[in-house]
């Protein structure tokens, strides 16, 4: 019988079932280390680990990645891990969650043949993220979008579910306002979706800038191994692999060009990138070379969280 291959690092991490586990307890160290008793780190630590149980769960039940793998969660957790902005629980955290809850909803729907109840809450997830961060309104018609070019599911029903889903909560809204007499200011949170300007990264901070770089180095690596590598997967597969780089475009255009925004959309950010980035890390093709860089990697995200630990380059 043939001896079988010794397995690299990469291979090891990324198809072992207690891969997740073990990046829970190095997360948890390295995410509580300034303050073991801080409960804003408890509370961000909490939410992104309850996250990456979501992302377990939708990995396993929509297939993401077409091997055993626990990466999904993993990578969201070292990403969000190695990202210090974003260790201290916020409302900001909320905005991952229905993102992510949008996902699932649209998948299922593409799998059931009566979609409008999954499409209603798709967008009441939606409508409920842009009232925390308004420019969630542009992701409304790219949905609708994705919902007829590439999951085929757009019908007259489904776009009065999707309209529903948005009016409801508007409608609940303006009775509020009327409740409290501000119905003139009803939409002022909706200005900065209309006011744009042409960003000035000479005010952004050296971590902001570090920051984004990592994570459009991560995004670039992500969609161009999910394009190279769309037919190696089932078509249903491959269609979400698109709705998720196309929202990855659109999201990473919002965060360049609003660095405002950049403390806000860090985990939402974060969350899209993470099931891109570990199809990579599962499923490049090359077996040492593929390892040596994977450890290069790693290196880079210990790297980049003593960066943010000791403040260097101005971090």
């Amino acid at each position: 019988m043939a001896r079988s291959k010794r397995k690299t690092l990469r291979e090891r991490i990324t198809t072992n079932y207690f891969t997740l586990y073990a990046t829970l307890v190095v997360t948890s160290v390295l995410w509580l280390l300034p303050d073991f008793r801080n409960p804003f780190l408890i509370g961000g630590f909490s939410v992104a680990v309850a996250l990456a149980f979501i992302l377990r769960e939708s990995n396993n039940h929509f297939q993401w990645i077409r091997v055993r793998s626990r990466m999904t969660s993993s990578t969201w957790l070292m990403l969000a891990t190695v990202c210090i902005p974003c260790h201290a629980v916020s409302l900001a955290w909320v905005l991952p969650f229905c993102l992510l809850g949008a996902y699932d909803l649209l998948f299922a729907a593409s799998a059931h043949s009566n979609r409008t109840g999954f499409v209603f809450h798709t967008f009441l997830l939606l409508t409920l993220a842009s009232y925390l961060l308004p420019e969630m309104v542009y992701m409304m018609p790219v949905f609708l979008w994705q919902m007829g070019y590439r999951l085929r599911i757009l019908s007259w029903r489904t776009f009065f579910a999707a309209l529903l889903g948005i009016v409801f909560p508007l409608w609940l809204y303006f009775a509020w306002n009327v409740w409290n007499g501000t119905l003139g200011n009803m939409f002022d949170f909706m200005h900065s979706c209309i006011e744009w300007e042409i960003p000035n990264y000479a005010e952004v901070g050296d971590a902001t800038r570090v920051y984004m770089i990592f994570i459009g180095v991560c995004a670039f690596f992500g969609i161009t191994h999910c394009l190279r590598a769309r037919f190696r997967d089932k078509k249903i597969v491959r269609d979400m692999h698109y709705i998720m780089m196309v929202h990855e475009v659109l999201l990473l255009a919002l965060f360049f060009f609003k660095p405002s925004l950049f403390s806000f959309m860090l985990p939402l950010v974060l969350m899209n990138t993470a099931p891109l980035l570990s199809h990579y890390f599962t499923l490049a093709r090359g077996r040492w070379l593929m390892g040596i860089w994977f450890d290069l990697w790693l290196a880079g995200f210990v790297v980049l969280w003593l960066a943010g630990f000791f403040h260097w380059w101005g971090l």
